[in-house]
């Protein structure tokens, strides 16, 4: 009979060998899945239904937002202006019940266009509180998408009374009409978002707006 080896040898001899064995190499990290793609805004004046929306187009400045139930109509579909409305009856009214708008504007209005280009918001805001036809709140500090900036209210006295504007027009705020507008800064421009509501609806505006805002991802 030939010489038995220990077993303790043996299994001296496996682990020596299982340390020496190539380790595998891992193998690809698995990405997470994407989430849905964002829809197309409506290339249309109409009905906008709840889902995360990309602004552009129309809108010069992508950006991705939620609206978060039915019920929202798409008003106006420019580069410069865009917005989402929602109307007291199924008869549109001149102004929407509620309202939030997105700017970049060419210009804002003081005592005359003043360009945007290089205005800090607060300085924006200034102009806008210095004109005697508007009725302007204090400034307070406002920030979307993680940029800060001011927003005030404001009341015309007059129809259309201008407020900013750009190649293609400018909006003009209508007494019946009061809006909460911001202004945070973007490279060396303005992005401008107001939110708007009869008189003494403000408020009340703001608040359901939220989740709009809140969901703006630049």
């Amino acid at each position: 009979m030939g010489r038995r080896t220990p077993a303790v040898v043996i299994a001296v001899l496996a682990v020596v060998v299982a340390a020496c064995a190539p380790v595998a190499p891992p193998g690809p990290t698995q990405s997470p899945s994407p989430g849905p793609s964002p829809l197309a805004f409506p290339r249309s004046t109409g009905e906008v239904v709840a889902g995360r929306y990309a602004s552009s187009p129309p809108f010069d400045i992508p950006f991705t937002f939620d609206v978060p139930a039915d019920g929202w109509e798409s008003m106006h579909l420019h580069g410069e202006f865009f917005d989402i409305g929602r109307f007291a009856t199924e008869e549109r009214q001149t102004a929407p019940a509620r309202w939030i708008a997105f700017g970049h504007p060419g210009h804002v209005r003081g005592d005359e266009d003043v360009p945007a280009a290089g205005l800090t918001p607060e300085a924006a805001a200034t102009l806008l509180a210095a004109r005697d036809d508007l009725t302007a709140s204090e400034a307070v500090p406002f920030s979307l998408a993680g940029r800060d900036g001011v927003r005030l209210d404001l009341h015309a006295q007059e129809p259309n009374t201008p407020i900013f504007g750009g190649p293609e027009g400018d909006f003009g705020l209508e007494p019946s009409t009061d809006i909460r507008i911001g202004f945070v800064p973007l490279d060396n421009d303005l992005l401008v978002v107001f939110v708007g509501a009869p008189s003494g609806e403000l408020d009340a505006a703001w608040e359901e707006a939220q989740p709009v805002l809140e969901s703006v991802d630049l």
